[in-house]
Parts: C-alpha cells; structure tokens; sequence
C-alpha cells in the first residue's frame, strides 16, 4: 500500500523483496536462520536498520522507527535498490510462462 512507510520484519527473503519491489524501508528483528543474513545485507545496502530481539526494548525500537521515517537516506538508498532490483531483461510472469514451457518441451 502508498501508505506504508517502514516494513518490520523478522527478515524471510519474501518479505524483503516485497519491500525492495514497494521501496519500503525495513526495520529487521531476525529470529533464526537466514534471517539474520538477510537483515545484514540489507543493513550493509543501508535500506535497514537491525534490532536484536532479545536486547529489544521500547525505547530503542522507538529511536530506530523515528530514524527509518524522519531520515530520508534509507527511503532514498531504498529507492535505488528497488531500480535495480525491478531493471529485468523481462518481467516475473514472462520469466514463469519460459520456464513453464521450457520444462514441458524438455522434461521428462
């Protein structure tokens, strides 16, 4: 939704590329797993700012939701990554539809 200015998120890779695709800013809590790896990146691309669930406390998860939305750098790196990330030679459904087709003409 135009409306959303900030995405939190435990870091699953569904849930990052939505937010790359809608240039949303993400605050990440990872859990377990890739999360963590996740979050990192997107820390390391500054589109994110990461919160340990466990030191987690209101205060800090109030200065990092005021960061994310009155500190345009991570709107601005966000938008940038989501143009690279949406520049494809062709779109998610013409890619589906080849690889469909690919795998009737030559599976088995």
């Amino acid at each position: 939704h135009p409306n959303v200015k900030l995405f939190i998120t435990h870091g699953g890779t569904m849930g990052i590329q939505e937010a790359i695709a809608h240039r949303v800013p993400i605050l990440g809590l990872p859990i377990n797993g890739d999360q963590y790896t996740n979050i990192k990146s997107c820390v390391d691309k500054k589109v994110a700012i990461s919160l340990e669930l466990k030191k987690i406390n209101e205060n800090s998860l109030i200065n990092a939701v005021k960061k994310i939305l009155q500190d345009p750098s991570d709107s601005t790196n966000m938008a940038k990554l989501s143009d690279l990330f949406l520049d494809r030679p062709m779109s998610a459904l013409d890619t589906a539809v080849y690889w469909i087709e690919y795998t009737a003409r030559n599976g088995k």
